[in-house]
This record gives C-alpha cells, sequence and structure tokens, in this order.
C-alpha cells in the first residue's frame, strides 16, 4: 500500500478535511484582481493555474487540519495540454510534500477503457498517478472491479459515488433493482470489497443529503471504509449537517471543502485561518 493512502486512512477522523483545488474561471479572476502577478498573467490571457494550484498546496502543506488535497481535474482539462501538464505538476508537488492526493475525474466505463483510466491515474509508474481518484458507478458497479483491483495492486483508492450532494441525483441512486437500491448496491460492493482486499474503495456521500441513507436503506455506520462527503461550506452543509447524515459514522468522514476556502485567496493565511474553524 502507498505510503501516502495509508497516511490518508490513518488520519480521518471525521474533523480533519479534503481540500478541493477547483481553478474555475470566476475564481481565477478573482484572485488575479488582488495579485499583482496573477493579474499581469490575467491581462496576458493565460489563467494562472500554475500559482493558484501552488498557493492551495502552500495551505494544505503540514496543515493538521488538511487529510487530503482533491483537485478537480476538468478545470484543468479545459485548459488543454498545458492545464493537464500543470495538473501533473500539482500531482507530482503534492507527493514531494507528503499531501495525499484524490484526483477527481468520475471515469467509469467498462472493461479495457476502464483499465486504461486506472493505468492513468493509479498505476504507480504513470506520471498522472494520485493515491485515489473518484469513479462513477452508474454503467454497472461490478464494471469498477478491475479499477478496485486495480488500485488495491497498487496501493490505492477510489471513491465511488454512492449518494451524491446534487438533487438531480436522487432518481438514479435511489432506484431499486432486485430489491436494493442502486446507492445500496454500491454500499455492499464497496464493503465487500474492503473486506476482501483490504481497504481501496471508499464513498462519496454528500453532507447535504439529509435523511437520503436511510431512504436508499444504506447503513453508514456499517461502513467499512472512508466517506468523502461534498457540499460543506458552499453548498451549505456545516457541522450539523454531518453530524445528522453520519450519524454512528461521523469518525470515517472526510468532509471536502473547496470555494469556501478558496474564495479567501489568494492569501495563504486567510486559507489556513478559516480551515481551523471548520466542522
Amino acid at each position: 500500500m502507498s505510503s501516502l493512502w495509508q497516511n490518508l486512512l490513518e488520519n480521518v477522523d471525521g474533523k480533519r478535511i479534503c481540500l478541493g483545488i477547483d481553478p474555475h474561471d470566476a475564481l481565477l479572476r478573482q484572485w488575479s484582481d488582488e495579485h499583482d502577478d496573477l493579474a499581469t498573467a490575467a491581462d496576458e490571457g493565460v489563467l494562472p493555474l500554475s500559482k493558484f494550484s501552488s498557493a492551495v498546496l502552500e495551505v494544505a502543506d503540514n496543515n493538521p487540519r488538511v487529510v487530503a488535497v482533491k483537485p478537480q481535474s476538468a478545470f484543468f482539462e479545459a485548459q488543454g495540454a498545458n492545464g493537464v501538464h500543470i495538473l501533473q505538476d500539482c500531482l507530482q508537488s503534492a507527493r514531494m510534500r507528503n499531501v495525499p492526493t484524490i484526483l477527481d475525474v468520475k471515469r467509469g466505463d467498462i472493461g479495457s477503457t476502464n483499465l486504461g483510466y486506472a493505468k492513468a491515474y493509479l498505476d504507480s509508474k504513470s506520471p498522472m498517478r494520485a493515491d485515489a481518484i473518484t469513479v462513477s458507478p452508474f454503467l454497472g458497479v461490478e464494471a469498477l472491479r478491475n479499477v478496485a483491483e486495480f488500485a488495491a495492486a497498487n496501493g490505492r483508492g477510489v471513491f465511488i459515488l454512492c449518494l451524491t450532494s446534487n438533487p438531480e441525483a436522487i432518481s438514479v441512486q435511489l432506484a431499486e433493482y432486485q430489491g436494493r437500491t442502486v446507492a445500496r448496491q454500491v454500499f455492499d460492493f464497496a464493503k465487500n470489497f474492503n473486506h476482501e482486499f483490504g481497504i481501496t474503495c471508499g464513498l462519496v456521500v454528500g453532507a447535504t443529503i439529509g435523511g437520503l441513507a436511510d431512504d436508499a436503506n444504506v447503513p453508514l455506520s456499517e461502513f467499512n471504509g472512508p466517506i468523502l462527503s461534498p457540499g460543506v461550506g458552499a453548498q451549505g452543509a456545516g457541522k450539523r449537517e454531518l453530524d445528522t447524515v453520519f450519524r454512528g459514522a461521523r469518525d470515517k468522514v472526510i468532509p471536502s471543502v473547496s470555494r469556501a476556502v478558496l474564495k479567501l485567496g489568494p492569501n495563504v493565511n486567510s486559507m489556513r485561518d478559516y480551515i481551523t474553524e471548520l466542522v
């Protein structure tokens, strides 16, 4: 097992957060307006992804409240080859700082295509490797088995979408097949895989879902792995929502926070100070 994935698992306690690295256009422009170097880059038509990523990693570096960082691949990909190169540098820099990474790519396919994604992001020799990735199970959760097995073989992890924070997902995740909701099928797969292969699979469960875990018959308190929980901060969830949604499982949760922290940039100290007040 890779040391950074192991570090992540050992430090999950429900209080340490996953800090998102989400360089969307509006945020980059806001940072540019408040920082001369970034403003110059923006004036030249170059969105300063590298400076943004470096600042967020500085916030996470040796920060006892941050258990991992989560680069959102889409915002880097949107800048073409240069953006992908900067994402690769970001992942490498995080490794050098001993900061675990969860790459938010939400990949999910079948067969050899899934294995291609696994090799791209989870192979120990890949320059784009992360310590874990997010994956989508909605081509069938069993279709993710080869990804999970590849992650286990390389000492890395996958976080499978289970009960997400966006309202559009309810019709899919609460749909039933052979007496189980889709979300329960995801839960059972992840739990059984962890029992057989060691902790490789985590779940993605939104902090804003209210009582949907009960509706989906997903007993989160029985899960044997980490639970990544978006929705904290800008989407409105906080300690009360986390305590409610994850009763009995609070110590397994990694609250994921992005915009609420990043909007305070590029001032690294302001971002660090805000994190101390969370969850």
